[in-house]
């Protein structure tokens, strides 16, 4: 019997609804909160782990003032001489229960090649649940991530002949 049964027609079958994008920025940017608090509430903890109780405190939520700086937060680190210098963090959050892959803007690329290891993308997943997951990758992020482009800018090419 080789006819697809109803389910796997139903399965199949491309989807033909509209997607609602300004509910789905909502959406997105709710979730983005969501993992920029978690990562805050996570670099005083560890901070204070460290020792650097004062330092906990001047952690700095950079993406609540604007969007183009490269990345969310600032924060800080002890280098291998044991010497307190400043980070770069960029948090990617999903409410996906998997690691997923993500959008990173050019700007982004551009910032954690500039600050090489001292950029941090922290990846937050399943952010919604009572245990939500996390990692934390330093350094450039394509030396931690493959990139495929997949948005391009266009603008118009002017002829001036």
């Amino acid at each position: 019997n080789n006819i697809p049964s109803k389910k796997y027609e139903r399965i199949t079958k491309p989807l033909t609804t509209k997607i609602d994008y300004i509910d789905k920025a909502k959406k997105d940017a709710e979730i983005g909160l969501l993992g920029e608090e978690l990562v805050i509430s996570h670099e005083k903890q560890r901070l204070c782990d460290l020792w650097l109780n004062e330092y906990a405190d001047k952690i700095k939520w950079i993406s609540r003032e604007a969007d183009v700086y490269g990345y969310d937060i600032e924060s800080f680190d002890l280098d291998e001489n044991g010497t307190v210098h400043e980070i770069k963090i960029e948090v990617k959050t999903t409410s996906s229960r998997a690691d997923t892959e993500f959008f990173v803007t050019k700007n982004e690329l551009e910032k954690s090649k500039e600050y090489k290891k001292n950029y941090f993308i922290y990846r937050v997943y399943d952010v919604k649940s009572l245990t939500p997951k996390f990692y934390r990758a330093s350094g450039c992020i394509s030396d931690n991530f493959i990139l495929d482009p997949v948005t391009y800018m266009a603008r118009y090419k002017y002829s001036w002949n």
